[in-house]
Parts: C-alpha cells; sequence; structure tokens
C-alpha cells in the first residue's frame, strides 16, 4: 500500500512489517504500475518513483505544463500498464478542467475530453465528471487510450469539490459504485483543546462548522478570546469569526472570492487573510474584525499571497507565495513586505530549487522560523529578522513543519513527519540556539493536521494547544449495486 504522511510518500507490506519512505516533497499518491512503480503529484506535476525505492535520483517528473495549465494530478494507469489518464487544472477551482491520455513510456499526451476525476471501469469505459455533478462515460481502449464512442451521462446528482474542482467516488472490478450525494458537507469539524500530555477537550461541544476540503486552518485573537476560520457555505469560502469559548459565530467577509488563512493584526482590530482571484492567485486583503468598514487590498502585487503572518509591531508582513504550478517559477518561497510604505513584495526566504512555506514572527520580532525542504525533506529553521541571511539555524532533527511560537519566546512548536508535536526548548540571548527538544504527544485521532495549513495554535498561557478534529460528514454517501448493468444498458452494450 502506498500513502502519504506528511509531505512524503511511504510504503507498506500488507502482511506486516515496517513502512518506508520513498520520495519527499509530495502533494498526493494516485495509483501503481504492474511492474510496481507509484504515481504521485509534487509540485503540481506528475512523477514517479519504484515502491522498490532508490532515493531522489530514482524519481521522475513524467509530465510539463502546458500553456495555461496550473496542476497534474488524479492519475489512473489504464489496464496493461502502458497508458494512463490523468486531469489537467486551468483553476484551482477545477473551471474548465480536461482529461488527457499519457503514454507512461514516452511521456507523450493527448486530450480525450472536457471534464474532471477521470477513472477507469472493467468495463472498458473511461469515467468522467462535469462541472454540475454528472458522471459521464465513454468506450476507451485501454491499450492505446484511444476513445471509441460517444460518451453518455451514467449518474447524476455528485458532489463537485468547489474549491478543488474534482469529485468522489469510486468503482469496484465488480461493478459496484459509491460516491458522495451533491449538496452534502463533506466533512463538519470541531475545534477542541489538547493539552502538552495529548488530552482532547471541545471548546464547544454543541458547536460545529464545515471546513473547506482542504482545511485552511484557523488563528487565535491575540487575547485569545475569538478564533477566526475559513468555512464552506453554499459551495463559498468565506471568514468567520467564533467567540470563545460558547458564544457567537459570525461571517466576516461575504464576497464570491475563496478567502482562506485568516490571521490576526497584532492589535487584534483586523483579520487578514487570502482573497483568490477569477484564476486563483491569492491576494492580501484585510477587513476589521467587529465587521465594520469594507476589505481593504493590502497591496497590489501580482503574486499569489497566502499564510500571512504580522511582525509583533505591526510594521511587516511576511507572506508564503503559491506553489510552483501557480508563480511559473520557484516553488514555494516566503516573501515579505511593509504595509503603506512598499508597493511589491520582496523575496526574503526564496530559492529556485526548493521551497519555503510557513513563516512565523517570534513575540519580540528578532527571528524567523519557516520550513524548507532543501535537505530532502521538510525541516524547521530559524533565522534573524529582517537580516534572514545572517544565520539560519536548523530546528527539527526527524523533518518538520508548522512551527509555532510559544508566547513567552522560550519554545518553538512543529510538527514532525511522524505527526507528532514537537516542543523545541530556545535561547536568544546569544543569537538563537536550540537547548533540548520534546515530543509531547502525537496528533489525537481524527485530529486535522495537514501541511501548508494553519492547523494549530497556541493559547496566550502556552499550556493548550486549539485543533479541530472531523466530526462526520453533513451528508449522504450513495452506494449503487450492480452498477456495470446499469452502464451497460446506457452505453447501449
Amino acid at each position: 500500500m502506498a500513502f502519504t504522511v506528511g509531505d512524503g510518500v511511504r510504503v507498506a507490506p500488507l502482511d506486516g512489517g515496517p513502512s518506508r519512505t520513498l520520495v519527499e516533497s509530495v502533494n498526493c499518491v494516485w495509483d501503481w504500475t504492474p511492474d510496481g512503480d507509484v504515481y504521485f503529484t509534487s509540485d503540481a506535476l506528475l512523477g514517479r518513483v519504484p515502491a522498490t525505492g532508490g532515493g531522489s535520483e530514482a524519481v521522475e517528473i513524467v509530465t510539463e505544463p502546458l500553456e495555461r495549465e496550473t496542476i497534474h494530478g488524479l492519475l489512473t494507469v489504464l489496464p496493461g500498464g502502458k497508458m494512463g489518464v490523468f486531469q489537467v487544472w486551468y483553476a484551482l477551482n477545477g473551471e474548465g478542467a480536461e482529461v488527457w491520455a499519457i503514454d507512461l513510456d514516452t511521456g507523450e499526451r493527448e486530450f480525450l475530453v472536457a471534464g474532471h476525476s477521470p477513472s477507469y471501469a472493467s468495463t472498458g469505459h473511461l469515467l468522467f465528471g462535469t462541472p454540475d455533478g454528472v458522471l459521464m462515460a465513454i468506450p476507451i481502449d485501454p491499450a492505446t487510450a484511444e476513445l471509441t464512442g460517444p460518451s453518455v451521462p451514467v449518474a447524476e446528482g455528485l458532489a463537485v469539490f468547489p474549491a478543488l474542482g474534482f469529485m468522489n467516488y469510486a468503482v469496484s472490478e465488480n461493478g459496484t459504485l459509491l460516491y458522495g450525494a451533491a449538496g452534502a458537507t463533506v466533512d463538519l469539524a470541531q475545534l477542541v483543546w489538547v493539552t502538552r500530555s495529548g488530552d482532547v477537550t471541545p471548546v464547544d461541544p454543541g458547536w460545529t462548522f464545515s471546513p473547506p476540503p482542504a482545511n485552511y486552518g484557523w488563528r487565535l485573537s491575540p487575547d485569545g478570546l475569538r478564533v477566526a476560520l475559513t468555512q464552506l457555505v453554499d459551495e463559498n469560502e468565506d471568514i468567520w469569526i467564533k467567540q470563545l469559548p460558547d458564544g457567537p459565530f459570525e461571517q466576516l467577509t461575504f464576497d464570491d472570492a475563496r478567502d482562506r488563512y485568516a490571521v490576526w493584526t497584532p492589535d487584534g482590530q483586523f483579520v487578514s487573510y487570502a482573497r483568490a482571484d477569477s484564476v486563483g492567485y491569492f491576494e492580501a486583503w484585510r477587513r476589521r474584525a467587529d465587521g465594520t468598514g469594507t476589505p481593504e487590498r493590502l497591496i497590489d502585487d501580482d503574486t499569489s499571497l497566502t499564510q500571512g503572518r504580522w511582525s509583533p509591531d505591526g510594521e511587516w508582513m511576511v507572506l508564503r507565495t503559491g506553489s510552483l504550478a501557480v508563480q511559473g517559477s520557484g516553488g514555494r518561497d516566503i516573501v515579505s513586505f511593509r504595509p503603506g510604505r512598499d508597493t511589491a513584495v520582496m523575496p526574503l526566504v526564496a530559492t529556485a530549487e526548493f521551497e519555503e512555506q510557513d513563516p512565523a514572527f517570534s513575540p519580540d520580532g528578532r527571528w524567523l522560523a519557516y520550513a524548507t525542504d532543501e535537505t530532502g525533506r521538510l525541516e524547521v529553521y530559524v533565522s534573524p529578522f529582517p537580516n534572514v541571511d545572517l544565520d539560519k539555524v536548523r530546528v527539527s532533527i526527524e523533518g518538520g513543519f508548522s512551527p509555532v511560537w510559544a508566547h513567552s519566546g522560550t519554545e518553538l512548536f512543529f510538527v514532525d513527519l511522524a505527526n507528532r508535536l514537537i516542543a523545541a526548548q530556545v535561547s536568544t540571548a546569544a543569537g538563537f540556539r536550540v537547548v533540548q527538544r520534546e515530543t509531547l504527544f502525537t496528533l489525537p485521532l481524527g485530529t486535522i493536521g495537514q501541511e501548508i495549513t494553519d492547523f494549530y495554535d497556541i493559547a496566550p498561557d502556552d499550556q493548550r494547544f486549539l485543533m479541530g478534529r472531523l466530526s462526520g460528514g453533513g451528508g449522504d454517501f450513495i452506494l449503487v449495486q450492480n452498477f456495470f448493468e446499469e452502464l451497460r444498458q446506457r452505453m447501449g452494450n
């Protein structure tokens, strides 16, 4: 079995034994070939690696983006292992998505059909979705990936993830279809407090919210009395504010764009956030936390900007740029600007070869923590701010991401690649150094922990962590038995 942990692909034998990492810096794992290659998406492109391993030298990128393409994914290997089908995104919400065929040996590819979420049915049909949640089928020759007939609708009312542009369904070898019904809230979540020893207590036991499918996290206000988060309502992502522990839950943004990565200004008066434009690039915006006034764009820059962080004095904003597919070059980088003064963002921790993400200011504003994969996997580092080139101290030793500073400034928390929350005791008396590292707990079962999202925060007393856990779906899954019989009838064969 192949699966992802943190940002790496691992394989494990189903008859027992240890798992091992095949490759780091991966977004999703997709499928196997008959001879044991594993396909995945990394930096928005399709890659493969032998299940036997071989390190980074064995990794091969099999697709290159064409004009306007942003992401390649959802690869299905066709029977015989020579050909595959995959989805091409042109916008992050899936608008205009297409299904392409690819020769897995040569990398040559060909457009097949407009649509998303491709898969193969053993009846000899390519299945794919439409924007309005219709599952289509079209005859395909698996040896050549040539389409051999017209497409026909075979199921309706499937849920389409509006933020990602695909739908979840699965077809078994014996003809059973499972899918999520349209109009359903795919996941509900609740916020929980987790102590330093790993004990979990709901913040407001009777309250849940609907995070977007990829979850873009939450942040506590400076006084710890409110939390700002992203909620998905009526297929739109907006910023909401919850009064803790059991106060009202009120909407802050009302536009039609996707609003994510809420973060408070140091004085608690504003909430800033990333707002998507029509093609999926994110802009830096803010609005007063009490809902008065109008939203304000913080900088008129064409760079896609997410994961914003304010310096404690409010003079600087540091952000993460989008992925390689969105930016066009350089992968994820960390950039900065001074609101009201600068007209463009400036590179801060930025390389062409590696990805940098998860910026976090120390409470005194003198240090910037971040994660980078320059060692071949994500690790947490700290550099002085704003002169980040003067020094760089590695904090994590077994992989790490999502650093969060304690309010005392004497600890830096992060999650390692085994999903353990680590507390690094640090000293800044004479430069920056790590005194010791302590494993606090493994993320509790069901809690949300996803790289490049703000999935936890620390209470003002530094003794509790605000996390989220899934609390069940808000809609139905539909199981269709003997689906192949219906498919054959609709296809006329």
